[in-house]
């Protein structure tokens, strides 16, 4: 019965990449479930597991503090106590699911590698849907295109872009991998390359589009360290393939929005703090000036940023200060949670680069390489986010946390290599 209810489990698990398309409910109700029924069976079903209490990694009982913490700065919440809490106590889930991932993992590795797959299988037929979406003014679900923003299957929700920049790399890694030895596999890493950029580019998001280029340039390095020509050779390939592909579909608009917005943005200290962006990151960085401690309470930005004392900060658009959030994971926390959390927060980082590190001996570099700048994109600080709290970004997230820290012995890699043989 139970070994049902895991392959059943499992099923549902494996279901989760694509299901992000649907939207937060889905994800966060497959999430919920697998957590609450993982407890169950770890408890009372699987307590002489291998997995014991003495090898459970440092990163879970730093997420746990991190977890804690978050809570007793929703308790003294500055206002809005209902609303911190209900963001903050259920907030556990997601690091039951990571947790629950790495655990089937250990114990099927074979998982691992259908997950990858369905990710790759997931984010090809998104940018497919995109660049279908920009030719026809439609999408294969009747979304319609914008002139400078295209979502493909995510409708309103323009966040099509920031799930294939995010969920890519870890995926090309393996698949590069295995393109090593096997040929169909190097037309695959080409096919997704190219795929993905066209949708993240059609997509309009800058942010993905940096992400996703930044990605492919550090691990392309890393992997052709020793063999730097033969790197300048394929980098120069590949730019001059997307500077004419994307010349070629780059309307005024689209021309406008990447390069002429982005380098006004950026170039100075003051036009940053000028933009929308600047506004939100002024006001979190003065509230968290005047809750220093704990914060003014998880996602509690909001409820803050419309007071009057913060009108008065020197930005130009000062009077768009206030959203949901401040759209930077690490300004966010530092005024929802105050600064021990933040240092709390930070150690969790690190505890995630620390695991994947620890296992770098076991691990092919080339996947290896895959992890380390799959949890680079999530954290990257200088680039705009969405909020940290969201259920679809935290779905996400943790799913690339925990591809990433879940250990890849490299026997079973080579064996699964032979097996595809």
């Amino acid at each position: 019965m139970l070994v049902s209810l895991n392959k059943i489990f499992l099923f549902i698990i494996f279901l989760l990449p694509p299901m992000l398309i649907t939207g937060p409910a889905i994800p966060d109700i497959i999430i919920t479930l697998s957590a609450i029924f993982f407890l169950i069976q770890y408890i009372f079903y699987d307590t002489r597991s291998n997995y014991s209490l003495k090898k459970y990694p440092i990163w879970l009982l730093v997420g746990i503090i991190f977890y804690f913490g978050s809570n007793i700065s929703s308790i003294f919440a500055y206002d809005n106590v209902g609303h911190s809490l209900s963001s903050s106590l259920p907030y556990i889930r997601f690091i039951i699911f990571s947790f629950l991932i790495i655990y089937f993992i250990l114990k099927i590795p074979l998982n691992y590698f259908i997950i990858v797959n369905i990710i790759g299988l997931s984010i090809f037929l998104v940018s497919i849907d995109i660049c279908f979406q920009f030719f026809y003014g439609y999408d294969v679900f009747g979304f319609p295109s914008t002139p400078e923003r295209n979502a493909g299957p995510f409708g309103d929700e323009l966040k099509g872009g920031s799930y294939i920049s995010k969920l890519y790399i870890p995926v090309f890694s393996v698949f590069y991998y295995f393109s090593l030895t096997h040929k169909i596999y190097k037309k695959i890493c080409i096919i997704l390359f190219l795929t993905c950029f066209m949708g993240i580019f059609l997509s309009g998001e800058r942010a993905a589009i940096i992400l996703f280029l930044f990605s492919n340039i550090v691990f392309l390095f890393l992997v052709y360290l020793s063999d730097l020509k033969k790197y300048i050779v394929i980098l120069s390939s590949i730019f001059i393939t997307l500077l004419m592909t994307s010349n070629f579909f780059l309307s005024d608009k689209f021309k406008d929005r990447y390069f002429v917005t982005t380098l006004n943005e950026i170039s100075s200290i003051n036009n940053i703090i000028n933009s929308h962006y600047g506004a939100h990151y002024l006001t979190a960085y003065n509230i968290f000036l005047d809750y220093p401690l704990t914060g003014v309470g998880q996602n509690n930005f909001r409820n803050i940023c419309s007071h009057e004392k913060y009108s008065k900060l020197k930005s130009a658009r000062i009077n768009d200060r206030c959203s949901t959030h401040p759209h930077n994971y690490f300004i966010q926390i530092l005024s929802d949670l105050g600064f021990i959390n933040f240092i709390i927060f930070l150690v969790l980082i690190f505890s995630f680069f620390y695991e994947i590190l620890k296992s770098r001996r076991d691990t092919h570099k080339i996947i290896f390489y895959g992890k380390i700048i799959g949890l680079i994109v999530i954290f990257w600080p200088l680039l705009p986010t969405g909020s940290f709290y969201n259920n679809w970004l935290s779905c996400v997230n943790w799913l690339i946390i925990s591809i990433s820290i879940c250990k890849m012995n490299k026997d079973y890699t080579d064996k699964l290599l032979s097996f595809l043989k």
